[in-house]
């Protein structure tokens, strides 16, 4: 009996060592930059840069391209802008006014 329960603890330490010189206990340092255009902003890992563009990349009715970051594997982030119309204040109220029930 004593001899399944030292073999059970060996197994049992001997897996812990495996993961602890694996890494899986060791902390992240993600480092991230923060991309800004005044209206938004958001974070992306540190290891991407800003990439030139003439901004006709990605041009729509719909969208806009607003940026590009890319890593030095290829990987690239596409930052767009949905383009919305809003409508006036006078076309807010005929809105209303046509939707108002009597």
């Amino acid at each position: 009996m004593k001899i399944n329960n030292i073999m059970k603890i060996g197994i049992i330490g001997t897996l812990i060592l495996i993961v602890l010189a694996s890494g899986c206990t060791s902390s992240s340092t993600n480092e991230t930059k923060t991309f800004s255009d005044g209206n938004m902003s958001f974070n992306y890992p540190a290891d991407f840069y800003d990439v030139n563009y003439s901004g006709n990349e990605i041009e729509s009715s719909t969208m806009r391209l607003i940026g590009m970051l890319e890593n030095k594997d290829g990987l690239t982030i596409y930052v767009l802008r949905i383009k919305l119309e809003l409508p006036s204040l006078k076309q807010k109220r005929e809105l209303f006014q046509a939707l108002k029930i009597h």
